[in-house]
């Protein structure tokens, strides 16, 4: 009897490790996918046409004697970039605007945040691949959530703390999201179709 349970335990856990194998197998060809390849959605050659470049104009003003110093910042991400995202950002790209003019915008961790002085420039530069769409597998209403890749990110922002297990739990968010993806993408688990209509209704 006792070797009977000895064996369907270790039959199970057999299973249970190929199964996570073969989760981990999946995800790494993911990433190499990724790191490889430059898209993973046919080229088309209308998606972006250039206009040509304006001719040279020779009237420009002056060098500045004074030689001004400007301040700024032209690496923002907001809630609409994965990685900003899953560590918590909240805000919309309205938002980081006017935090940049100035003006007092909320932190996740629920007080105001507010610069000394306007900036001079500022940038929003959020991430394209997949822009907005960890919003979506977060929204537990939306179609994208439905998906077992998504399960994880499931309000990831209802809370955030901000201390040592918060941002430890969010790196692994962080890191399988992509992956997880391109692996639903490669496998057809979800089609390119499918993404590209939720991220046209951000």
């Amino acid at each position: 009897m006792i070797s009977r349970i000895a064996l369907i335990i270790v039959i199970a856990l057999t299973a249970g490790c190929s199964d996570d194998q073969a989760a981990s197998d999946r995800l790494a060809q993911a990433q190499q996918h990724y790191r490889t390849t430059n898209t993973i959605i046919p080229v088309h050659d209308e998606i972006i046409t250039f206009p040509a470049l304006p001719a040279p104009d020779n009237n420009r003003p002056m060098a500045n004697p004074e030689r001004n110093a400007y301040f700024g910042d032209l690496h923002v991400h907001t809630e609409l970039s994965f990685d900003a995202s899953a560590f918590g950002t909240t805000a919309t790209p309205a938002d980081a605007y006017r935090y940049a003019q100035g003006e007092a915008i909320k932190h996740p961790s629920g007080f105001d945040v507010q610069l000394a002085q306007p900036l001079d420039f500022y940038g929003v530069t959020d991430h394209a691949i997949f822009l907005g769409l960890i919003n979506e597998a977060a929204d537990t209403s939306s179609p994208v959530s439905q998906y077992d890749f998504a399960k994880p990110y499931h309000n990831i922002n209802e809370s955030v703390d901000g201390g040592l297990l918060d941002l430890s739990s969010r790196s692994k968010v962080f890191y399988g999201f992509i992956s997880g993806v391109i692996a639903s993408l490669l496998d057809g688990t979800i089609d390119n179709a499918f993404v590209n209509l939720s991220l046209i209704h951000i």
